[in-house]
């Protein structure tokens, strides 16, 4: 599947340039960045001119949007805050130059989203950063696609990003919700993107029109860029609303370029304290080779990943769907807890376990817990029928992978496994 990034008169109308009123963010280029687990220049200065709020209070259009300190927290669940994520001082020479390379993510999030990502201790930490370029992003038929550059190790860190923008889904869905019941349907989601884009810094403005610059596509606003090309931000719902609905959405100027694959060869996670996204390897990937993702569960049956894929706008037909419902079965067992067998010998047990991790992998489920149970299971099945071989390649998968686990974890969790070492 080859993702469509759309051309609209209204998108780079909502998207166009206010740049007399912000300074312009500094090049990518600047300077060096941090690499992986290493910490950032840190800031020592808090914004004293911190970017105002926007406000929608419940029953209200978006004309009567109200302005609110950037620092304030106390906000209902029901109050939609149009804010900069993390906070940004009016005059950027206030901030580092690790925070000016690592931008801002102007977001539409509920009240206590905004709390719960302020009240973070760690936030905001600075992005961490692959030792060396991993990727490049490349035209492919009908689109744009992300490529290895060397060979990437399975679990290896390939790019690290803050998003452009993120909101509810449900804001660009189309489906009737109690969440976006406080948005006048004669107004629409629309006028919130038209606010919420132009708050963007320039540069940042510039790559998301970017985004949607390609010919003979559909005349689509900013929300519909933001409905077929945002990805699922984990570890945030809004209150309320069930199913996909309550996911919150996010664009970002590579991860957004990523094809899809239900057997994905890599994984992307949301790393709350430094509000970013990183995406790893789920196993060796060549130089030159595509790096692909899931947009949706993978191990999700055929059907109800085709209907979550419809929202982006296609069908997919990569080799998993090719087999279409009976692949389901077999991915179930996967996807399931993992059951040690005693009745087996520990030979035949240890087999047994060498094939569902080799499995795993063929198939793209990496990414899931219980591949790491596997793993452990193995280490421990492989010493006890003297495979220290084996033992020994599923000890480097183990601590390979640790990271990508780590990277949704909490912080009293991370700080856990960093304080072992792992």
């Amino acid at each position: 599947m080859k993702r469509g990034f759309l051309n609209s008169k209204k998108g780079k109308a909502a998207i166009a340039s206010d740049a007399s009123s912000a300074a312009s963010a500094p090049p990518k280029q600047l300077g060096g960045k941090s690499s992986e687990g290493q910490a950032g220049e840190a800031s020592t200065k808090r914004p004293i001119n911190a970017r105002k709020d926007l406000i929608l209070e419940p029953g209200a259009s978006v004309s009567e949007l109200r302005e609110s300190p950037g620092d304030c927290l106390e906000y209902d669940a029901r109050t939609f805050v149009i804010t900069t994520i993390p906070a940004r001082d009016e005059d950027l020479s206030v901030h580092t130059l690790t925070e000016r390379c690592d931008g801002w993510t102007e977001a539409i999030i509920d009240g206590d989203t905004k709390r719960a990502i302020f009240s973070q201790r760690a936030f905001p930490a600075p992005i961490s950063c692959p030792s060396s370029i991993a990727h490049r992003v490349e035209p492919t038929d009908g689109g744009k696609g992300l490529f290895g550059t060397r060979r990437l190790k399975q679990g290896e860190l390939i790019l690290c990003e803050r998003p452009l923008v993120m909101v509810p889904r449900a804001l660009v869905s189309g489906n009737k919700t109690s969440a976006t019941s406080i948005i006048p349907a004669s107004t629409g989601p629309g006028a919130l993107f038209d606010v919420l884009v132009k708050r963007m810094l320039p540069e940042r403005r510039e790559v998301l029109l970017k985004l949607a610059q390609v010919p003979a596509c559909d005349v689509i606003g900013v929300d519909g860029l933001v409905r077929l090309t945002g990805l699922n931000v984990n570890g945030y719902t809004l209150p309320g609303t069930e199913g996909a609905d309550g996911r919150y959405v996010a664009v970002y100027e590579t991860l957004s370029r990523a094809n899809h694959s239900c057997r994905p060869n890599a994984h992307f996670s949301f790393h709350k304290p430094s509000f970013s996204v990183r995406l790893r390897a789920l196993r060796d990937i060549k130089a030159g080779e595509e790096i692909l993702i899931s947009y949706v569960p993978p191990e999700a049956p055929y059907a109800q990943r085709q209907k979550e894929l419809a929202h982006y706008g296609f069908s997919c037909t990569c080799a998993v769907c090719e087999e279409g419902p009976s692949a389901d079965e077999r991915r179930a067992r996967l996807a399931a807890p993992l059951v040690e067998d005693s009745t087996r010998s520990k030979k035949e047990e240890f087999a047994r376990i060498s094939e569902q991790i080799a499995q795993f992998e063929r198939e793209g489920l990496a990414g899931l817990d219980v591949y790491m149970s596997n793993i452990l299971y193995g280490v421990r099945l492989a010493a006890g029928v003297g495979e220290w071989d084996k033992c020994g390649v599923y000890n480097e998968k183990m601590t390979a992978m640790m990271p990508l686990y780590a990277d949704e974890m909490g912080e009293e969790q991370a700080e856990q496994l960093s304080y072992l070492g792992l």
